[in-house]
């Protein structure tokens, strides 16, 4: 059973939902005071931010000082394909907004001539600015969403619906391409048989953002995300259609087919042997013409039944006996580095004081990745480790930890007393 999170606030301790916990926050929001989450002894800086209600939140870049069982907590970002985007493609800002900069365009121009400069020495050299590819965004909405995580509590609690709504409501702080990145995110809603007719029209006129194109932009462009339901060829090219939108036939051109199925061949092979997975599509999409809707770019991310992303059967199998086991874990991804082998596979966060890694090793796995989980396990002798194809050894034991820490001398505006937590 899981605890609430505990806040001191100047002075007084809180816990999560209490009824005066809302006029607290009031008093110190845009004020200098900061509440303080108790899931360490010194107490993490969060933030207060006005919705509906007044909600504490983190601030960048301290999601790893919090404890591993804390709500709060999250990985610092070297120990996933994040690091290498943040500051870079990836802006964080002290309110809820954020900035991502992308590999792919989101219009399409006729092509122009490149204006060469006069001979001689140059005065500058400006350096090119990193760009997130399809993959990595995905990446990004999934870690912002919590969606990469699991608490036993969640059991039962995801559907499409859920990681439709949370996925949407992200992407609706995010800035691209001097947008905001819902304006161009295009996903069908869960089916509805008595709203499918006002279900289909809706996205009917989502898609007319591709039929307006401004000054010399040839076609603008959406992202299509949903479930991977089928892909079947036709005279011209092959029809890929998504789950909670059958109705759209997106066109890829054979060529590009067999780039798709060479490229995520793994993924189609093990949704293919196990269909309780979910093949997540992220699509470049672009309308050439009325009624047609065209693949521009591609990328398809495999997840377990809980939407929770993996690579292989082997990463299906661990998750699934995490979630047997009723543990509390985080799944790093691997945005777009090369080396993700040095990431964990999985970081229980019910095994102590700090997280604990889970690796897996075989032999079948790509030799650059391979070469990377090799080294870093080099370097951390006594890693736990599934070496396949041997049985997978024993989880690290949960250590029971109870409740949240107290100020010394700290006032209880609380009325009810803390919880205990059994690592759930």
């Amino acid at each position: 059973m899981s605890f609430k999170q505990r806040f001191s606030i100047r002075g007084a301790e809180y816990e999560e939902g209490a009824p005066s916990l809302q006029a607290a926050l009031a008093a110190i929001h845009n004020t200098n005071d900061r509440p303080l989450c108790l899931c360490i002894s010194q107490g993490v800086e969060m933030y207060v931010a006005k919705y509906a209600d007044y909600v504490i939140k983190r601030l960048p870049d301290t999601g790893s000082l919090h404890h591993p069982s804390c709500v709060a907590y999250e990985m610092d970002a070297t120990e996933s394909g994040r690091g290498g985007l943040i500051g870079k493609a990836i802006t964080e800002h002290a309110s809820s907004e954020w900035e991502i900069r992308t590999k792919f365009a989101l219009t399409r121009t006729p092509g122009r001539a490149i204006q060469r400069g006069a001979a001689g020495t140059p005065t500058e050299v400006a350096a090119r600015p990193k760009g997130a590819s399809m993959l990595a965004l995905l990446h990004e909405l999934w870690e912002r969403t919590g969606f990469n995580k699991w608490y036993p509590a969640m059991e039962g609690k995801r559907s499409w619906g859920t990681v439709r709504w949370h996925l949407l409501q992200e992407a609706a702080k995010a800035r691209t391409k001097n947008q905001l990145l819902s304006e161009v995110v295009l996903s069908g809603e869960p089916f509805d048989k008595e709203k499918a007719a006002e279900q289909e029209a809706a996205r009917k006129k989502a898609m007319t953002v591709m039929s307006s194109p401004k000054g010399d932009v040839q076609n603008r462009m959406m992202i299509a995300l949903g479930e991977f339901k089928s892909a079947e060829p036709s005279t011209l090219a092959w029809r890929l259609r998504l789950k909670h939108m059958p109705e759209i036939a997106f066109l890829l051109e054979p060529d590009t087919w067999k780039r798709v199925r060479r490229t995520y061949e793994r993924q189609l092979q093990v949704h293919e042997a196990d269909p309780s997975t979910r093949l997540i599509v992220a699509a470049l999409v672009y309308s050439p013409t009325d009624q047609v809707v065209c693949v521009g770019e591609i990328t398809m991310m495999l997840t377990t039944q809980h939407w929770i992303p993996i690579e292989d059967a082997n990463d299906n199998e661990l998750i699934r006996r995490l979630v047997e086991a009723k543990r509390r874990f985080i799944r790093p991804l691997r945005f777009d580095s090369k080396h993700w082998g040095a990431f964990a596979n999985a970081k229980l966060l019910d095994a102590g004081d700090a997280p604990v890694s889970l690796h897996i090793m075989s032999e079948r796995l790509d030799p650059v990745v391979k070469a990377a989980k090799e080294e870093v396990l080099a370097g951390q002798p006594g890693t736990w480790v599934w070496t396949v194809p041997d049985p997978m050894p024993a989880l690290p034991e949960v250590v029971v930890r109870r409740g949240y820490t107290r100020s010394p001398g700290a006032k209880d505006a609380t009325p009810s007393a803390m919880t205990s937590s059994a690592g759930a």
